[in-house]
């Protein structure tokens, strides 16, 4: 078993303490020794240099290299294998040595950094997040087209009802999933919803029943509503039949709560 020293570095050991000077003895990949005059098979000057622990990255698409639709429709189906490579070894490189993928890599692509084939950091993968119709993971297109793309080891989350949602958890699981990406609102770079609307919230998501006194958020102003000021920022909370409201809308009342 080969023994490495990292000697003369500036080491940071995450406690909160000052930047000290020491030695870091590293055998069978693990750290085994800190201190001063340390000696070892292998020695490699970090003089002038600190040495930290690795970092984690928890949430990062290592088959991603940018947001550009265009680029996206235009790139061979096989080219972001490829590019991931390239984006391991950059985050190793600079100092990630733990990344959680958000969507994207596969079993392939994990098993590929866990067997040493490439270069890269210890991964937990999502394989597919799951989203439902018209959510954050659904990437259709108004022009009709969708940019989203699967193959067998990267099944589709587009999800509607707790029975979906089940099946392809179980479906994801499969496939090699370390944990289960839910998205819970709208995004920013999805084209047909919006950040600030949460989803799964429904009875055909939770598989419950909505009770009257549910509140669901609107992000409006009442302005026309009698006995109700027009200063200041009010949201409504929901509708029901039994609450005692201010007016009535389509024969349902209407609940309101002034804003903290």
């Amino acid at each position: 078993m080969t023994r490495t020293v990292i000697a003369g570095g500036r080491v940071f050991d995450g406690t909160g303490a000052p930047l000290a000077e020491a030695d870091i003895a590293v055998a069978d990949g693990r750290i085994v020794a800190v201190g001063s005059g340390l000696d070892g098979d292998e020695v490699i000057d970090a003089g002038g240099a600190s040495v930290t622990p690795g970092l984690f990255d928890c949430h990062t698409h290592v088959m991603s290299s940018g947001v550009d639709i265009l680029r996206h429709l235009s790139t061979p189906f096989s080219l972001p294998f490829f590019e991931a490579v390239g984006n391991l070894r950059t985050t190793v490189e600079c100092g990630i040595t733990s990344v959680r993928d958000a969507g994207g890599a596969d079993l392939g692509v994990a098993e590929a950094v866990r067997r040493g084939l490439v270069l890269g950091p210890r991964m937990q993968i999502s394989v597919s997040p799951l989203s439902q119709t018209g959510g954050h993971g659904d990437a259709w297109l108004v022009c009709g087209t969708s940019l989203q793309v699967t193959w067998p080891g990267k099944p589709s989350g587009i999800v509607d009802g707790p029975e979906e949602v089940r099946r392809k958890v179980r479906e994801v699981i499969r496939s090699g999933a370390d944990v289960i990406k839910i998205m819970t609102s709208g995004g920013v770079l999805s084209p047909r919803d919006d950040p600030r609307h949460g989803h799964f919230r429904d009875r055909a998501q939770t598989g419950r029943r909505r009770k009257d006194r549910d509140p669901v958020v609107c992000r409006e102003r009442p302005k026309r509503i009698r006995g109700v000021r027009r200063r200041g920022s009010w949201k409504v909370l929901g509708f029901g039949r039994r609450q005692r409201g201010r007016r009535r809308d389509s024969g349902r009342r209407l609940r309101l709560r002034r804003r903290e």
